[in-house]
């Protein structure tokens, strides 16, 4: 049963799928002005990313921008990255941090205009188990999602920053979620860093005990104001300095999006029901926690985030530069609030 549960809530089998909507604009589609075809956009069409992307796309909010838009669904962080690098795409919704970095490292003139997934990984460990704290794992071995991701990047920065615990002090082991949660249960490990969507539909949670909410950790640990990002809003900087007015009606759409999440709960868990082969208690749980996965966000504050996030990735090898500032835009996200109704 465990297994199945994990297993499901990790699938992403696209089924075809249509949704009523009642918040319709009553404008048409304008063309997209000097150029002959649709803004064309990607997101990623399973797990947690998939959210926002079937509500931006079935809920016609291009539409409601007076945009025309096209479309494309991509397995994962990889193929949405790639789509991107080859200019295939003008906006890339949920493209993970390291990967637009990537993308500037490669000399595609990408720009984040505005950070959207939020993390919401916690530390959990067998209620009998004697840690109590994140600053217990001194000496313990800990199961995360692996190198690069964001679990293992909040859980180091949490020990060095947060507790002193250098990362030779703590053990750690990658694997998948579904195996986290058996080694967890076969006392294998000492700990996991499990997302908190997943911990959330736990069968037995009793069984479990959360010692660390690692983003509440984060900002503990740094101080800074601003949660920490997971995923992107990146968009072409031709199609940016180029066409700023659909940049930003495009960036309004996915503000209306997250938007129209938070206040549809029950459309959202039917979206991710048709779509994907969850559960309808997982895809409740889902749209339960939709306030704490997206957010349109882009300050000061958030970009200091995204810049200790890179370095960390840049100290484990992922990136081979600081991040430049020319990788960030700040300018776009308060042009959009002025199309958000």
């Amino acid at each position: 049963m465990l297994r199945r549960f994990v297993s499901l809530l990790l699938l992403a089998a696209l089924l075809p799928a249509c949704v009523s909507w009642q918040e319709r604009s009553a404008n048409e589609p304008v063309p997209f002005e000097g150029e002959s075809r649709p803004v064309r956009v990607g997101y990623i069409a399973n797990g947690l990313p998939a959210g926002i992307g079937f509500v931006l796309e079935e809920g016609q909010l291009f539409a409601s921008q007076r945009l025309p838009a096209s479309f494309q669904r991509y397995g994962g962080p990889e193929g949405l990255r790639r789509a991107l690098a080859t200019n295939e795409l003008d906006v890339a919704v949920g493209l993970p941090t390291v990967s637009a970095a990537k993308l500037l490292e490669e000399d595609s003139h990408v720009v984040i205009v505005a950070g959207l997934q939020l993390a919401e990984e916690q530390l959990i460990v067998p209620v009998t188990s004697t840690i109590q704290t994140i600053g217990d794992l001194r000496g313990k071995l800990v199961g995360t999602p692996g190198l690069g991701s964001s679990g293992e990047l909040l859980l180091w920065s949490v020990l060095t920053h947060g507790y002193g615990i250098a990362p030779h002090e703590v053990r750690t082991v990658a694997a998948t979620e579904t195996q986290l949660v058996l080694l967890l249960e076969s006392g294998k490990v000492d700990a996991a860093v499990l997302r908190g969507l997943t911990v959330a539909g736990l069968p037995d949670a009793d069984r479990y005990r959360i010692v660390g909410d690692l983003p509440a950790e984060w900002r503990r640990a740094t101080q800074l104001d601003a949660p920490p990002i997971v995923a992107t809003v990146t968009m072409r900087r031709g199609f940016v300095d180029g066409y700023p007015d659909e940049a930003a009606r495009s960036l309004a759409a996915i503000s209306l999006a997250v938007r129209w999440g938070r206040e549809h709960p029950s459309e959202v868990a039917q979206l991710m029901t048709r779509h994907l082969r969850m559960t309808q208690a997982n895809a409740q749980n889902y749209a339960r926690r939709w306030s704490l996965l997206w957010e349109v966000v882009m300050d000061e504050a958030t970009v200091a985030a995204l810049r200790l996030a890179l370095e960390l990735q840049r100290s484990q090898g992922l990136l081979r530069d600081p991040a430049p500032e020319t990788l960030f835009d700040r300018t776009l996200l308060p042009r959009a609030n002025r199309f958000v109704r």
